[in-house]
């Protein structure tokens, strides 16, 4: 069963780690996974899967959507690249894709959500509304199927009615990298956190959504209540800069720990975080939690989120109550110390890798099996 992934780029966030996850864990002689991506620059996973025997090509022309749909048409139809199953992870974009896979021949065509994106809708021109309303029609001509990660997600991309022809299939994590304990000073102390402190902790890109400033804003009510507290911030992205000035600005910097991009996610949400705060202003369905409450980390989260990533570990809030009462959460939680059920309640639920990668193999297996048995009655 050959399988292609269309993506922005396969670097370092929740789907893109998913996937990874699932190429990881697939069996080869029965499934072929290759990627296309939307970006000229290598991707941070490139290499990892070249090395297991996958292919990723770049079509780069997401501005010019008729030089894209050309190049992306060749590709489709030329020799060693004839799909049974396009899967597109680019949101609206993804009724562009699917048109093409159409009039390229692949058979069972997949638009994935990932996002909710009601919040960024508020402020559309009248060009990008005229363009959502294209693709989400595109979407609904040429989508065989059509699955979101969350109820918000899907509402976001399919609209209130999705569940009439849409499905919810959550990503998983991979628990193996939380089945170890907590303790680790050494690592904690690398970051140059001392014993006593005590450590609010943020995984997530600095974009728009993850609400940075805000997050600093609470961080600053925290530390004025409690001097032991510091602040790690893992990720990068456009608004890192903009971010470490606005950490200066309001006077927290010298507590806050800017870690970057990193490829050991479990191991700092297990020793080096004692909290973990969350106050996006969208989300599809964010992974991060899922890893944060496998840690035994209680969350402290905006009511933007879905409901459904709690597993018991989340605290929801609305943004709008004011970074004090954020501090105040949060500051709660410490006390509490770490939730000694979150690895098992996470275990034990749909958003484990093995329930994730049964989920979507099993809806692989059935798409195929219908194609298959209608060329059947066809001939």
């Amino acid at each position: 069963m050959r399988i292609l992934h269309v993506v922005g780029a396969m670097n370092r966030g929740g789907v893109e780690t998913w996937l990874m996850h699932v190429l990881g864990n697939i069996d080869k002689r029965r499934y072929k996974m290759d990627f296309l991506v939307h970006v000229a620059d290598p991707g941070l996973f490139d290499d990892e899967i070249r090395s297991q025997g996958s292919k990723i090509t770049s079509c780069a022309y997401v501005k010019s959507p008729i030089l894209y749909a050309w190049r992306l048409f060749r590709y489709l139809m030329s020799s060693g690249n004839r799909y049974d199953i396009i899967h597109s992870h680019v949101h609206g974009f993804s009724g562009w894709v699917l048109m093409v896979g159409a009039f390229a021949g692949v058979p069972i065509r997949i638009a994935h959500s990932h996002s909710d994106l009601r919040y960024q809708d508020q402020g559309d021109s009248f060009f990008r509304y005229i363009y959502k309303l294209i693709v989400r029609w595109l979407i609904s001509i040429f989508a065989t199927h059509r699955l979101a990660v969350s109820e918000n997600a899907a509402v976001s991309l399919f609209g209130k009615n999705w569940r009439r022809k849409s499905t919810v299939m959550y990503c998983g994590v991979d628990l193996k990298p939380f089945s170890v304990g907590h303790a680790d000073a050494d690592f904690r102390a690398s970051f140059g956190i001392d014993s006593d402190d005590v450590v609010i902790g943020h995984v997530g890109r600095m974009e728009q959504p993850k609400n940075h400033m805000f997050l600093l804003d609470v961080f600053k009510e925290a530390l004025s209540r409690d001097r032991r507290c510091r602040l790690l911030l893992v990720g990068d992205g456009s608004l890192r800069c903009s971010v470490e000035d606005y950490a200066r600005k309001i006077g927290v910097d010298s507590r806050v720990i800017f870690a970057g991009s990193r490829d050991d996610v479990p191991r700092i949400l297990l020793s080096a975080m004692n909290v973990f705060i969350f106050p996006s202003l969208w989300e599809g369905l964010p992974l991060t939690l899922i890893e944060a409450q496998a840690a035994g980390l209680r969350c402290i989260v905006s009511e933007s989120v879905t409901a459904e990533v709690s597993l018991g570990g989340c605290t929801y809030l609305p943004l709008n109550i004011g970074a004090g009462a954020w501090a105040d959460a949060l500051l709660e939680n410490l006390e509490l110390g770490r939730c000694t059920s979150g690895y098992e309640s996470v275990g034990s639920s749909a958003f484990s890798l093995p329930a994730s990668l049964s989920s979507l193999l099993s809806f692989y297996e059935n798409a195929y099996k219908r194609v298959a048995d209608s060329r059947k009655a066809a001939f």
